[in-house]
């Protein structure tokens, strides 16, 4: 079983990220304003509803599909060869219903892991009426105590759906990668990105949370910092791909040598 520091999957990241900061930068704008232009022409045909706005609910899915197959793409090759990436890279169109599936299969299993998530919403809705409505029966004593406990069960059942949800994209994340690097079918993808994260699942739990707080941080400093927060998490997470896949090789601490014996 490999095993990996998320220390150092990130490191790899920003050293990686360091070699071409402009490019980088660059391909995340790129892909930035290519979702919002894409998303102002959806906009625009679905506003006529009826046929027009499941066209663009079509155009929609494609579209985001295209631009997710072209950002693994390009950076698996940005990760394999730093200097030989270019912008064209994003155009990735092989495999596409491969990965399609792979996606939807994903995000499948994510809604079903986030159900205790989705419960807890509807609980917590629920915790709101109900104070609502013993203040206007008058009983607020009883108001407290009823919202107070289903508020208590919604705040466990959100817990619950969040860590699911981080555990199952911790097992099948590496699907639409495999779809990429292998043009494996959807299916035979999430089986391979399952027995690659084996043993290693809770790890790369705590490796997204990382990811998630640094994307926060890159919004907080003015927005601008998701410029380099994006790059560095793809390129850390792409890694982090290769060497559980057995691609690149394991980081390991180098050991430090014995001192000389005092003669």
């Amino acid at each position: 079983m490999n095993t990996f520091s998320i220390g150092s999957m990130f490191s790899f990241g920003w050293e990686t990220f360091k070699k071409r900061p402009w490019f980088f930068i660059g391909v995340t704008v790129l892909i930035i304003v290519i979702n919002f232009l894409i998303g102002k022409i959806i906009n625009a045909i679905a506003a006529n509803g009826g046929v027009m706005a499941l066209l663009g609910n079509i155009i929609n899915l494609a579209t985001s599909t295209l631009i997710g197959m072209g950002t693994v793409a390009l950076y698996l090759k940005a990760h394999d060869n730093t200097e030989s990436a270019q912008v064209a890279d994003l155009w990735h169109p092989q495999g596409f219903w491969r990965y399609l599936g792979a996606i939807l299969l994903y995000g499948i299993a994510m809604i079903i892991a986030m159900i205790p998530f989705i419960i807890a919403i509807f609980l917590g809705i629920v915790s709101i009426f109900t104070a609502i409505g013993f203040s206007e029966g008058g009983n607020a004593g009883g108001a407290s105590g009823a919202s107070g406990v289903i508020g208590i069960v919604a705040f466990i059942l959100a817990l619950i759906g969040i860590v699911l949800a981080l555990y199952v994209s911790s097992m099948l994340i590496f699907g639409p990668y495999t779809v990429i690097d292998r043009g494996t079918g959807p299916i035979n993808a999430l089986k391979e990105s399952m027995r690659i994260t084996k043993g290693n699942r809770w790890k790369i739990v705590g490796f997204l949370v990382v990811g998630i707080l640094i994307a926060i941080l890159g919004f907080i400093c003015l927005f601008v910092g998701i410029f380099v927060a994006a790059p560095v998490i793809s390129l850390a997470l792409t890694h982090l791909y290769r060497m559980l896949s057995g691609a690149a090789p394991m980081q390991t601490p180098t050991p430090v040598a014995a001192p000389a014996p005092i003669t």
